[in-house]
């Protein structure tokens, strides 16, 4: 608000021009609170073109602007400036705005794959469709896609069946009296036969055969 600048209630009735100015700061704080790039950056365009010579010729007023805004965002301009080095500092703090965001939404992609990754660790037995998670994460299957394989190496689906898989072989090894159908279905395999299918593709060897192979030294992995 114009009082945080500390003006006096006189000098801005007196000085129409420098109120209007003092408005479009205010407001373009506002936009960089908001992460507002291009309307940021349009604003500081449009403070430009009023050139308020007078809110630069005097001194308090200025000094106290430059203060607020550094206050405000952290902005580097300084009451010592020509009004071309004020213009060009307060568009440079645009940029980092914008370099800022995208360093944001890096972390929320690398967030969002993490979220995704946990999920299936936790709750691999339970019917899990990268449609599904897309949805719960508002974005859509493909993106994701796209962004599980560049961080973890495989496709979800592969990410999916490997971690199936370990708890598979988990439960076979500890459990000397469970069945197969039992197992498929713990890590959420309602069919025993594609069960065995993608056990046998990923360990080379039947179900029934792993403890076995383990026994034997055999590598299995």
């Amino acid at each position: 608000m114009l009082c945080k600048l500390e003006y006096s209630v006189d000098f801005i009735a007196f000085h129409n021009d420098i109120r209007l100015y003092l408005v479009d700061t205010e407001q373009l704080i506002n936009l960089f609170r908001s992460k507002d790039y291009v309307s940021y950056l349009q604003k500081v365009a449009a403070l430009k073109k009023l050139n308020c010579d007078s809110f630069f010729r005097d001194v308090v007023p200025f000094r106290h602007a430059c203060r607020y805004l550094a206050e405000s965002f952290g902005s580097e301009v300084r009451a010592d400036m020509t009004p071309a080095q004020w213009f060009h500092c307060l568009h440079n703090q645009g940029d980092r705005l914008l370099s800022e965001s995208g360093t944001s939404m890096q972390a929320d992609k690398t967030d969002v794959i993490q979220k995704v990754a946990d999920f299936v660790d936790k709750r691999y037995m339970e019917d899990i469709a990268i449609g599904t998670l897309a949805g719960e994460f508002n974005v859509t299957p493909n993106y994701l896609s796209t962004l599980f394989r560049k961080r973890h190496g495989v496709t979800f689906v592969k990410y999916l069946t490997n971690t199936r898989m370990l708890k598979a072989k988990e439960l076979l090894l500890t459990k000397s009296g469970i069945k197969v159908h039992e197992v498929a279905q713990a890590v959420g395999y309602f069919s025993t036969r594609h069960f065995t299918k993608l056990f046998h593709e990923h360990y080379g060897c039947y179900p029934s055969e792993i403890r076995e192979r383990v026994g034997q030294g055999k590598e299995t992995s």
